[in-house]
């Protein structure tokens, strides 16, 4: 269920991202589609928070062992973490 999880997160990530580009080439403004990704990127912090939860709890039980793809998703999560900010610090300049 885990890697699953994952997988449909990442769908979901490239499909606001996708659904961003779309948005601003429809006429939103800058500050609306910072607004927009800022509100996304709480959803995948907080679900990657659950994930990460969850396959430590697993792990923990010793019922199942974390999968590579579901610690490179997590990773990946982590990494976007500072790109954002910096979107956020560019905002306010």
């Amino acid at each position: 269920m885990i890697p699953s999880v994952g997988k449909a997160l990442a769908e979901k990530a490239a499909g606001k991202m996708a659904e961003l580009v779309v948005e601003n080439c429809m006429g939103r403004s800058h500050m609306d589609n910072v607004q927009l990704l800022k509100r996304n990127w709480q959803e995948l912090s907080c679900k990657a928070s659950d994930v990460e939860q969850e396959v430590n709890r697993e792990e923990m039980s010793g019922k199942k062992k974390r999968k590579s793809e579901v610690d490179n998703w997590l990773k990946d999560v982590k990494k976007l973490s500072p790109e954002i900010d910096a979107l956020e610090i560019g905002r306010a300049h």
